[in-house]
């Protein structure tokens, strides 16, 4: 008996198949959790830029002492910017400026095709910039972080632009 039960629940699993709506669910959260550790690992790269040149900084400049230190401070987020001119040449496509607009035209208008590049980008530049204390926000990094796991793991699975979308 315990052998048909197995052989009949064999036969079952074989003749399951995932259908197309099951298949994007399975791909959406799979492009969640990506999205979510690629949040973490921005978020803990801003912190390490922030400890570094902010605080690192404060202390190396003696601006922490007060007194005439303090007019060194501005120093600090240009610190931050000379750092992101070596990586506006790896990353030249996009890399300064907010660049969200550009982003939704390419969800919206090229078929969701975004290069894996921007997922480091807007992990690397956004957190230099912030975490040297320059004026950015994190949501429009994260959002194109995520847009760009999210095209990645559609074109990994050959989805369509418009499921991609």
């Amino acid at each position: 008996m315990t052998t048909k039960k197995t052989e009949n629940l064999l036969e079952k699993i074989l003749r399951f198949r995932l259908g197309e709506h099951t298949i994007i669910i399975v791909m959406s959260v799979i492009v969640g959790l990506l999205s979510g550790f690629a949040n973490m690992l921005f978020r803990a790269t801003m912190h390490f830029a922030h400890e570094v040149i902010f605080v690192g900084g404060s202390k190396l400049l003696h601006i922490t002492e007060g007194g005439y230190y303090k007019l060194l401070t501005p120093l600090l987020p240009v610190c931050g910017a000379l750092l992101l001119i070596p990586l506006s040449y790896i990353f030249k496509e996009g890399f300064y400026g907010y660049g969200f607009s550009s982003f939704l035209e390419k969800v919206n208008i090229q078929g969701g095709k975004i290069r894996v590049k921007t997922i480091f980008s807007k992990i690397l530049g956004p957190s230099l910039t912030i975490g040297s204390g320059g004026s950015a926000g994190v949501e429009g990094p994260i959002a194109q972080i995520g847009g760009a796991i999210g095209s990645l793991v559609g074109h990994v699975f050959k989805v369509s632009g418009n499921r991609i979308k």
